[in-house]
C-alpha cells in the first residue's frame, strides 16, 4: 500500500492528521503481516492551513485582503459583463488615524481597526465584500450594483463616526470615501480600483 496522508480519529475522539506508511511482510510458513507506521503531522497541517488563510485574509481583522478582494472583483465583473449589470467599489479611509495611533498607541489603533471592520461588515449586504488593504484602508465591493452606492457610503461613514470606547473613554474618528462604478469608471479590476482611490483623494 503506498504511503499517504490520512485523517484519523485519536483514541480521545479528536481528529488527527497523520502520514501513514505500510509494510507488507510475508515470511514463508507464517501468516502474512501488515505493519503500519503513522506519524502525527497535525502541527504541519495547521501551519499550512494558517499560511493559506493569511494568503487571502487580513491577520488582524479577519477580512479578505487585497488578493482575495481582487479575485472576487474579477468574478463580479466577469459575471456582470455577461448579464450587463453594474457593480461598485467603495474605498474608505479613516480620518486622522495616524494621529490616534501615535497618541493612543498601536494597541488602541488595532482595537479600533477590528471594531471598524465589524461595523463595516454589519452595514452591508451579505453578498458584498468588505476587505482591508492595510493600515486604515478598507474597500467595499458592492456586488449587487451601484445604484445605492452613495447611500451605502453614508451609512458606512455614520457607522464609523459612532464613538468607540477605549479604557472607558470615547474615541471619535471620521471616514472619507471614494466610489467607482463598473462599467462607468473602468472595465477591469485595476481601473475600477484606481478610480475609487482617485475619488477618495478628491
Amino acid at each position: 500500500t503506498p504511503a499517504c496522508e490520512l485523517h484519523l480519529r485519536h483514541k480521545n475522539g479528536a481528529g488527527v492528521d497523520v502520514f501513514s506508511s505500510h509494510a507488507y511482510v510475508h515470511v514463508p510458513g507464517r501468516p502474512p503481516e501488515l505493519f503500519c507506521l503513522d506519524v502525527d503531522i497535525s502541527s504541519r497541517k495547521a501551519a499550512e492551513e494558517r499560511a493559506r488563510y493569511l494568503a487571502l485574509y487580513d491577520a488582524l481583522t479577519g477580512l479578505p485582503n487585497r488578493r482575495l478582494l481582487r479575485d472576487r472583483l474579477e468574478q463580479v465583473l466577469s459575471g456582470n459583463l455577461r448579464t450587463n449589470q453594474c457593480a461598485a467599489v467603495l474605498q474608505l479611509d479613516l480620518d486622522h488615524f495616524k494621529t490616534l495611533n501615535d497618541s493612543q498607541g498601536h494597541v488602541a489603533g488595532d482595537q479600533l481597526l477590528v471594531e471598524v471592520a465589524r461595523r463595516l461588515q454589519a452595514s452591508v449586504q451579505a453578498d458584498d465584500t468588505v476587505a482591508r488593504l492595510g493600515g486604515d484602508e478598507f474597500v467595499i465591493l458592492l456586488a449587487g450594483g451601484s445604484a445605492e452606492a452613495a447611500i451605502t457610503a453614508e451609512r458606512l461613514i455614520a457607522a464609523v463616526q459612532t464613538p468607540f470606547r477605549y479604557h472607558d473613554s470615547p474615541v471619535v474618528v471620521g471616514a472619507s470615501t471614494g466610489i467607482a462604478s463598473y462599467p462607468e469608471h473602468g472595465r477591469d479590476p485595476s481601473s475600477v480600483m484606481s478610480a475609487a482611490d482617485l475619488a477618495l483623494y478628491r
